[in-house]
């Protein structure tokens, strides 16, 4: 840095990239990264996938897999071909010329023997996800086999020697069962792992099929879970049916430094999926911001899960960061209360329309707009005053302290000189109001108080729907 020599450094500069873009090194660099990031999630360090195998050649990783996954599955089908032919010399010969999967467990358990017997492949144990073949490896976590388990309980004795066994051909299947399965990246506690999902219909295997297309081409084209999980059955919903099938959305992954896999799987409800394809003039999952948000929403939601924890914390994200956009929150409760009445949409207004409402008229009266222009950066005594208030109010709403929420709200209906709705006094009564009527009614008052401060663009889609 002290001799400044800019030509030198371009040239090292030049060189650097050069080297990057040589087919080997770029296609080394291209395998570590893609193990790295997706082939570790689903088979964690298995085979050629362990770190240490980075330091070898394209070719030579290659040639780790072969070995590890193709040559023991190619000896097992030549022996049952000869089995199924009674050829004893080529068995003999396969045996002795291997030394990898069956054939050291046979020559372990035969050391003193000069030809073969067939009847010690007939008592193999059978391979518990593919008829027809042999049962040579335990289907444990340990052994790095992805969907796998290492738990005593998932044993009805507790021993682990009852762990069941699968043949060669469904380990192959099980590692690259990524293929057909869509991936993408997904929160779980506080980190952003790479997961995999597939959708399974009961006892059809065509639909199935179908469905992880439309749900796959969707994720590739808008990289939504929403979007797509909507888009794999938009078809099925427009088709009567006789009877409704079950779907399940399978995710999974595979945390390799612990080795243990996690692997969730909920049933996609088919009134949730009308509910989203509803069309009501009340909701539009389009209009959920930010994405991440929305698509957590989603997840919650096909958990039957109560999602009025994350609504309430993007609405105090929302208040902290000075945000202007409170009418993601109206869907979100509306979006709640449809999941509730099961997708049964109303052509009058809904709570959260009338609660939002309110609060937004109390607002407007209470808050006369500023004719001072802003900056972007600037906040006004107002809206200090406004997001104190809101405060106050969502940490009742959230304590379930409603006597503390109606005096705030009373209050503030004094001072605009206004009367308090019998809503408000009803939420007072625990057997007129449910908890989960409160908190609709608590989050979308609150939101209509912060909505003087929305962005125009958001005031002009309200007009719109109105």
């Amino acid at each position: 840095m002290k001799q400044i020599d800019l030509p030198t450094l371009e040239k090292v500069i030049h060189r650097a990239i050069e080297i990057l873009n040589e087919p080997e090194i770029d296609q080394k660099l291209t395998i570590n990264v893609v193990k790295g990031t997706i082939l570790s999630s689903s088979g964690g360090q298995v085979s050629f996938l362990n770190v240490a195998k980075n330091t070898l050649s394209f070719k030579e990783q290659i040639a780790v897999f072969r070995k590890d996954f193709i040559d023991p599955l190619v000896l097992e089908l030549k022996l049952q071909q000869c089995i199924e032919n009674n050829d004893a010399d080529t068995a003999w010969k396969l045996i002795q010329e291997s030394d990898i999967g069956i054939a050291e467990q046979w020559k372990k358990k035969n050391k003193k023997a000069k030809s073969i017997d067939f009847s010690y492949f007939e008592k193999l144990p059978p391979c518990s996800g593919i008829e027809g073949q042999w049962g040579t490896l335990a289907y444990q976590e340990m052994m790095f086999m992805p969907l796998a388990s290492t738990s005593f309980n998932d044993f009805y004795n507790g021993q682990m020697t009852s762990a069941p066994l699968i043949s060669t051909l469904a380990r192959l299947l099980l590692f690259i069962s990524p293929l057909g399965c869509t991936s993408y990246r997904k929160t779980i506690g506080r980190e952003e792992h790479f997961v995999f999902s597939f959708l399974h219909v009961e006892g059809d295997c065509e639909e199935t099929r179908k469905r992880n297309d439309a749900f796959a081409r969707a994720f590739r084209r808008d990289n939504l879970f929403s979007t797509a999980l909507i888009s794999s059955h938009e078809k099925m919903i427009k088709k009567e049916k006789e009877r409704e099938t079950v779907t399940l959305l399978i995710e999974w992954v595979t945390f390799n430094k612990s080795k243990k896999t996690l692997l969730e799987y909920r049933v996609v409800n088919e009134k949730f999926i009308k509910t989203l394809l509803s069309g009501s003039t009340h909701f539009d999952i389009n209009k959920i911001f930010p994405y991440a948000f929305r698509e957590q929403l989603i997840h919650e939601a096909l958990r039957n899960n109560d999602t009025k924890t994350l609504i309430f914390e993007e609405m105090r994200r929302l208040i902290t960061d000075n945000s202007k956009n409170y009418y993601s929150i109206k869907m979100a409760l509306n979006l709640r209360e449809l999941i509730l009445k099961e997708g049964q949409t109303v052509e009058q207004k809904t709570l959260t329309d009338r609660m939002y409402g309110r609060g937004q008229a109390l607002q407007k009266k209470l808050f006369k707009p500023q004719t001072v222009q802003e900056s972007e950066e600037y906040t006004s005594p107002n809206e200090k005053k406004i997001a104190t208030i809101a405060y106050r109010l969502l940490n009742a709403a959230k304590g379930g302290n409603r006597e503390v929420f109606f005096e705030t709200v009373l209050r503030l209906h004094l001072l605009a000189n206004l009367p308090i709705n019998k809503e408000f006094t009803s939420l007072l009564d625990r057997k007129v109001v449910s908890d989960h009527e409160f908190a609709t009614m608590s989050l979308a008052f609150i939101a209509g108080l912060m909505s003087q401060f929305e962005s125009k663009e958001q005031k002009e889609v309200e007009e719109v729907e109105a």
